[in-house]
């Protein structure tokens, strides 16, 4: 993989931690809410937020920001170091999801150690903790006696990827296009090589593109606010991949369309 073709990568997959950082703290010590709610498990699936998901087909409508935005990046690239205040300048005050996120420090190196995890197929959730989603881990009892996921608990993700969504895809190629030397740093930091860590990203991505997520109810098993999933073939992957399960499928195609829409916006860029 080109060097180009590493920063793109890496760029979709930075955008994908905003709102893949509250699905891996699942394993937490929270304390799960029980819902009234009694999951049909026969012949009614479990009820589904409204989906807003755009086809892989459908083209993103410029918007103003974003054509302004490839013009008007003047400045020099700032260091690593001052990254952070550099972002806040640059992103304060789009929405309260990105402001939050904007309050941690050392952004871009969390996030290159967080993608370097991801790779590794080890959970990313310490450095990401700060995007915990509002709101508790809802479990449901089904008619069977079985504890399943919450539908509820897809509508926690909503404002990270409307957030997601609000931002220009051509908007995040362009501030990407500017910012890849940092990226870079923060990634050799780590210690990795260009063309392995270009091969590890273009696996990350295809998994993120391809997962695909049960529309019925998803069954649990545990206590004490400690649950994994019922199913062995679930459980049994990657935390990327389960990270799009608990997100829930129509959250899941939202994701992934805005990420194919940064990939194409990176790849009309070269």
């Amino acid at each position: 993989m080109s060097s180009t073709a590493f920063k793109g990568m890496m760029a979709i997959l930075v955008v994908a931690l905003a709102v893949l950082g509250g699905l891996y703290v699942w394993r937490s010590n929270e304390e799960p809410e029980m819902q009234e709610t009694r999951v049909e498990t026969e012949e009614t699936s479990t009820p589904q937020p409204k989906d807003r998901s755009r086809t892989e087909e459908a083209p993103e409508t410029p918007t103003e920001e974003g054509t302004q935005a490839e013009e008007t990046l003047p400045g020099p690239v700032p260091a690593l170091d001052a990254s952070d205040e550099y972002l806040r300048t640059e992103f304060t005050g789009k929405n309260g999801v990105v402001d939050r996120m904007l309050a941690a420090d050392h952004l871009i190196r969390k996030a290159s150690t967080a993608v370097e995890l991801m790779s590794l197929s080890r959970n990313p959730g310490k450095q990401l903790h700060f995007l915990r989603p509002e709101g508790g881990f809802k479990i449901e009892k089904g008619e069977d006696g079985k504890t399943y996921l919450a539908a509820d608990n897809y509508l926690r993700y909503d404002p990270m990827i409307t957030a997601l969504e609000s931002l220009s895809s051509d908007t995040l190629a362009a501030y990407y296009q500017k910012l890849g030397p940092v990226f870079d740093e923060a990634y050799n930091e780590l210690g990795n090589l260009d063309q392995a860590r270009g091969e590890k990203f273009d696996h990350i991505y295809e998994q993120i593109v391809r997962v695909q997520v049960p529309e019925g109810p998803i069954e649990l098993i545990g206590s004490g606010g400690i649950f994994i999933f019922a199913d062995p073939n679930l459980e049994g992957l990657t935390p990327l991949e389960k990270a799009f399960i608990r997100m829930g499928p129509q959250n899941t195609r939202r994701v992934q369309a805005k990420l194919r829409d940064i990939k194409r916006e990176l790849g009309a860029a070269h």
